[in-house]
């Protein structure tokens, strides 16, 4: 079976995968997770057509793979290789980012069974909390959910911690709007948003500081590493904005009224070269940490010290 997975979301993605695994009843031997970076073909063609060492199911994660613009040779290769995956082969195509006018993704889409990791506007994201607390036994109102969402933002990762504590708090009864404030207490965007000032404010100190409080909160570092990027992502189109104060963030990124305001306000305190700077180390690092080159402890402590350098080299 070939599947592609793309979209900026990855927690439906993450889900989707667990879910598999478990229809399949695969274990950690049968699963392979690579990045495309460097894959030949003929590796790849090892990689989906070799069969596990007691011949049952396996699922193969091949990242990225599809960036490559140009249509050549190796990508009708790839499409013959896509056309024949074995039946106990789960070949997951996982693409940060797709570009539809390439060839190759056309005829991948036609191959494959489609799964997007959208993210959510604030109306979906209360919707989905409503609706997971519901899969879950519990009940919450519109106006409570809607408070959790504007206290964390819209990502699923951020919103399913936050549940678990809610649910386990709740001892059977509705979730109610004081035990959002009192359980719900860290908010993912307001410290995020404090690591940042940090930066902007020369503190290395305080931005490692922060970063660790987070993650002694019990925020996982590889979301606490996104929500840093997502963050600088927002000032960066801001800065690149030809009429930056009034650009329409709720349009492009769906955020809340409180994030596009503060976000606004940390503009002004970068230069776009600044900026620019930050965004291309933060890209270099979820490269490497993909790679195995560097760890999200390592690279959180790296980022806040200013010492990531241009390139991490292979073990």
């Amino acid at each position: 079976m070939l599947m592609l997975f793309w979209g900026p979301e990855r927690y439906p993605l993450y889900q989707k995968i667990h879910a598999l695994k478990s229809e399949l009843k695969l274990d950690a031997l049968s699963c392979e997770d690579y990045d495309a970076a460097g894959i030949s073909t003929g590796q790849l063609q090892t990689m989906v057509l070799a069969q596990t060492f007691f011949g049952g199911n396996k699922m193969v994660i091949i990242r990225d793979l599809l960036a490559k613009k140009k249509y050549d040779k190796e990508q009708k290769q790839w499409l013959e290789l896509f056309a024949r995956v074995p039946a106990t082969t789960t070949l997951i195509l996982w693409e940060e980012k797709l570009d539809d006018r390439l060839t190759v993704v056309k005829e991948v889409k036609k191959l494959a069974t489609k799964v997007e990791g959208l993210e959510l506007n604030v109306n979906d994201a209360t919707v989905w909390v409503r609706d997971q607390v519901k899969q879950a036994g519990g009940t919450i109102a519109s106006d409570v959910a809607g408070l959790l969402v504007s206290r964390n933002g819209t990502s699923q990762f951020a919103l399913h911690q936050e549940l678990e504590k809610l649910l386990a708090g709740s001892n059977g009864k509705p979730i109610s709007r004081e035990l959002v404030l009192n359980l719900s207490s860290l908010n993912p965007e307001e410290d995020v948003f404090g690591v940042v000032d940090a930066f902007a404010d020369k503190q290395p100190a305080l931005a490692l500081k922060l970063m660790q409080q987070n993650i002694a909160s019990g925020v996982y570092p590889l979301i606490l590493l996104k929500q840093i990027a997502t963050q600088f992502e927002r000032i960066l189109y801001v800065k690149s904005s030809p009429n930056p104060y009034n650009t329409d963030l709720q349009t492009v990124y769906r955020a809340h009224p409180f994030v596009i305001k503060k976000t606004i306000e940390q503009s002004k305190r970068y230069s776009l070269t600044e900026v620019q700077a930050i965004y291309a180390t933060l890209a270099r690092m979820d490269l490497d940490i993909k790679n195995g080159h560097i760890t999200v402890d390592m690279a959180l402590d790296l980022l806040a010290m200013n010492a990531y350098p241009s390139r991490i080299a292979p073990n």
